[in-house]
């Protein structure tokens, strides 16, 4: 049918990522929702560490990502340039 198939999950380990491959999934939305320096302020039930090591599991078993963030929460301008920048870096998982 030549149809793209995205979602949404939440968060994701290695196997899930490449059990959605195998099912057919193309594109899988996770937004990281704002910058690492802010996440902790809004954000309390997972780290930022844990949503980049998702981001690289889908990107590992070959799905395409989808990231984003909210605006509108309190964050300072470079938080804002700081959601796209952590979007597009590999996982940094335990560094730093």
């Amino acid at each position: 049918m030549g149809m793209e198939v995205c979602c949404t999950l939440g968060m994701l380990d290695d196997k899930q990522a490449e059990q959605l491959k195998e099912a057919g999934l193309t594109a899988y939305n996770h937004n990281l929702d704002t910058s690492r320096e802010y996440y902790p302020k809004i954000i309390t039930t997972r780290s930022y560490d844990e949503r980049l090591e998702t981001l690289e599991n889908v990107r590992k078993a070959g799905i395409s990502v989808c990231s984003g963030g909210i605006i509108g929460m309190g964050e300072s301008d470079e938080d804002r340039v700081g959601v796209r920048a952590g979007a597009l870096t590999p996982c940094t998982a335990g560094a730093g």
